[in-house]
């Protein structure tokens, strides 16, 4: 795995419709992200939290924390969050990786605290992923049903644009399938997922500006 982060566009995922709808478990047990990069003797490049804020504050990232397990391999890194609320629904994503990257993707109703989440997996543009063994169709990016997830939320987190939310994910995916030369490699992965975002509410933002999200929506041209 490349170490070097960058996070997908969350606009730009596409994902298929959620089949799970559980409900958050708020805690002040949440880990510290500098904690963990500055203990966790998996991480081979330490960076401070400051430093790391410092450089991808233009991207306006939060810092976050993943550790995934595949058979007998760990691996952790930091990676980037994203906090953000549209159509009344926040979406949180944290990823690791460059032009390949993998990360955790999780849709939150703020009005009874339920969520949805999916793990992606992005080889930029090489067609080596599937879901299944039989399947003989290789794609470049796959999105992934947890067969178990949890979510933990910080009980100070509030929803409320530019507040902090902080928390993880612990998931397990299915099994997935990389082909390697001419070897097909199955994955099955144990994910911790620690993310730090400040939320950008964009139906604040438009309603700030006299502007509504769904009504710019049906304006835009081809729209169907």
């Amino acid at each position: 795995m490349n170490n070097t982060l960058i996070l997908l566009p969350l606009l730009l995922i596409t994902l298929s419709s959620y089949s799970q709808n559980k409900n958050i478990k708020f805690s002040n047990q949440v880990s510290q992200i500098d904690s963990l990069i500055s203990t966790n003797s998996s991480v081979k490049e330490k960076k401070s939290l400051t430093d790391l804020k410092l450089k991808f504050k233009d991207m306006k990232m939060g810092i976050g924390f993943i550790t995934i397990k595949d058979s007998s391999q760990t691996f952790s890194s930091h990676s980037l969050s994203k906090c953000e609320k549209m159509n009344d629904t926040i979406r949180i994503s944290n990823a690791i990786g460059f032009f390949s990257n993998q990360g955790t993707i999780v849709t939150i109703n703020p009005t009874d605290s339920t969520y949805n989440s999916k793990y992606f997996v992005n080889n930029d543009d090489v067609k080596s992923l599937k879901k299944s063994s039989t399947n003989s169709n290789l794609k470049s990016s796959i999105t992934l049903d947890p067969e178990f997830v949890s979510l933990f939320v910080h009980n100070t987190s509030t929803f409320q644009h530019d507040s902090i939310i902080s928390g993880k994910i612990i998931l397990k995916t299915p099994y997935y399938f990389e082909q390697n030369d001419s070897q097909l490699i199955q994955h099955k992965l144990t994910v911790e997922s620690h993310f730090q975002c400040k939320l950008e509410d964009y139906d604040y933002l438009l309603e700030l500006k006299g502007l509504d999200l769904k009504t710019i929506m049906k304006k835009r041209p081809n729209n169907h």
